[in-house]
């Protein structure tokens, strides 16, 4: 019976941290809705979101897939991002916008680079950083939030 309580008030606690982790993450979304609006705070983070997507790319020709409410913002950027990739890669880029695909207005903003008859892409939105980066900073958050556990030996340091 004290064993049944005792497992019951462990899982409220992770039901509870996961919760307020959450709740961070939340935060940190509504932040990125925030950002999209201020366009001389988006227009740079789109351009590197971009320039990141074809650099891991390294194609010659890329077809770009963004949200209806960036496809002139990024148009004024191609032969700036061009003259961007040929600097740091040596290779001339033909960038076309997709105008038969665009992402869905749900995404907060950011790109989705494609190559080769879309054979391969790059996922490079707002939404699928912070997916990457919960991923990664989640252990972070909670330490953070909750303190390190007194019962590792061992903190992680990634």
């Amino acid at each position: 019976m004290i064993s049944t309580h005792m497992t019951k008030a462990k899982l409220e606690i992770l039901l509870s941290r996961d919760e307020h982790i959450k709740s961070v993450l939340a935060a940190v979304n509504e932040e990125l809705v925030e950002l999209r609006k201020d366009q001389n705070s988006y227009k740079p983070i789109l351009k590197k979101l971009i320039l990141q997507a074809m650099y891991q790319m390294l194609e010659k020709k890329i077809d770009l897939i963004v949200i209806p409410d960036d496809v002139d913002t990024v148009k004024s950027m191609v032969e700036e991002l061009q003259e961007d990739y040929l600097a740091g890669t040596g290779l001339n880029v033909d960038i076309n916008i997709d105008n038969r695909l665009k992402l869905s207005d749900q995404e907060i903003g950011g790109v989705m680079v494609t190559a080769q008859k879309r054979r391969i892409f790059v996922d490079n939105t707002l939404v699928m950083r912070l997916i990457y980066l919960a991923i990664q900073a989640v252990p972070l958050i909670r330490s953070g939030l909750f303190g390190p556990k007194p019962t590792r030996k061992h903190q992680s340091t990634d």
